[in-house]
């Protein structure tokens, strides 16, 4: 997610969606195939989505004083509220269900959890409000598409005050909240899935060295804002490869979100298999509209970009990101392709690439919210046979 051009969008940030179906190499070191013999071709979709934790979360950082900072930690739960994740969820889960994708990385797959207590702090176990995963994967399960979670990183936690309740200088009745961001590798299951098998033991779940830190009021703590990724290793057929979820860093420019890519792309260069990178980078494609430079650095692993490699003549267009943050607005906003699907181009053909989750037909009943601040890109790829 990045920032708004009328302020700052949600640190944490939802969704985007990119679907690609990959055609996979084979492993090198695997077995030569026989005399008269082809290595099957390997056909695998993907996906990235950015689900939207909900609301803006910028109005927390650079409060004028506690008072003022749980104001507005109040204020920043209500209107995750009013964007409705469970009723987002059908939508999100209508267009996910539709293109069924092998293997899903989503950002912004948000836990929001509440808790009674004093001004001191929690004074009872938080009480799960929102589950972003929960939710959405019941949502897709009604639609005959099932899913498991492979790997989960975790990023930022905030927990403050939402309301004071009671007297000063106690508080007692007052109310906390707590919000937890995560990143999630979801594989799909069932009779109907792909000869897609992943490997449990390979799966790795990091967070970068480099973080963002931010004010919360003059001589308050600061808020760190941890990011990461996570892989897995994945066969298709007789051929594997390693598939990456990300989500660098939105705001600070590249002084932390350069960073976070060349940690990112040093994992990627050490990968004994062919790549799968997707992720919300936020960044676009060099030549293209916004800041280039994260994504200039992963380009210079050797991967290539899906959308360019079929749209030759609109290299900038499958625009992704840009809605509002209330999801209220009745034309699309998106202006920027910073949600992507890379790979490693030895061997592959492109065939689609499309975006989805755009279209006014895609938001929600009965409020007509965007799926997410986001939207997705599809794509197919197809190795030859050999």
């Amino acid at each position: 997610m990045r920032p708004r051009r009328r302020g700052l969008a949600a640190i944490l940030v939802a969704i985007c969606v990119s679907f690609a179906a990959l055609a996979v190499p084979a492993v090198a070191g695997a077995a030569p195939p026989g005399r008269g013999q082809h290595s099957p071709a390997a056909v695998v979709d993907v996906a990235s989505y950015n689900l939207y934790l909900g609301a803006d979360l910028a109005p927390l950082f650079g409060a004028s004083s506690f008072p003022d900072l749980v104001s507005r930690a109040g204020q920043v739960y209500a209107a995750m509220e009013a964007t409705k994740f469970p009723e987002r969820a059908k939508a999100l889960a209508k267009v996910i269900a539709k293109e069924r994708p092998d293997l899903i990385g989503l950002q912004e797959v948000a836990l929001w959890e509440t808790a009674p207590g004093t001004v001191q702090g929690p004074t009872a176990t938080f009480a799960t409000t929102y589950d972003f995963q929960k939710i959405l994967l019941a949502e897709l399960a009604k639609r005959g598409v099932r899913y498991s979670e492979v790997a989960t990183n975790t990023n930022f936690t905030g927990t403050l005050p939402i309301a004071l309740g009671g007297s000063a200088p106690g508080f007692p009745s007052s109310t906390w909240a707590r919000f937890t961001d995560h990143d999630v590798i979801l594989a799909r299951d069932g009779k109907s899935a792909r000869d897609v098998v992943v490997n449990p033991s390979s799966v790795d779940e990091r967070n970068f060295t480099a973080k963002l830190s931010l004010p919360s009021f003059p001589g308050g703590p600061a808020f760190d804002v941890p990011r990461g990724w996570s892989s897995v290793d994945v066969t298709a057929k007789k051929s594997t490869f390693r598939f990456f979820n990300t989500h660098l860093e939105a705001f600070g420019g590249g002084s932390v979100r350069n960073p976070q890519a060349t940690e990112l792309a040093g994992v990627i260069e050490s990968s004994p298999h062919p790549a799968i990178v997707v992720g919300d980078i936020n960044s676009s494609t060099p030549g293209c509209l916004g800041d280039n430079d994260a994504f200039q650095i992963l380009l210079d692993t050797g991967l290539s970009e899906v959308w360019p490699a079929v749209h030759r003549r609109d290299r900038c267009g499958g625009v992704t990101s840009g809605q509002d943050a209330d999801l209220l607005n009745s034309q699309s906003a998106l202006d920027q392709r910073i949600d992507v699907v890379m790979f490693d181009p030895d061997g592959f053909k492109a065939l689609r690439a499309k975006v989805i989750g755009d279209e006014r037909r895609d938001r929600s009943w009965p409020t007509g919210l965007w799926p997410s601040d986001h939207a997705g890109s599809v794509a197919t790829r197809r190795t030859a046979r050999r």
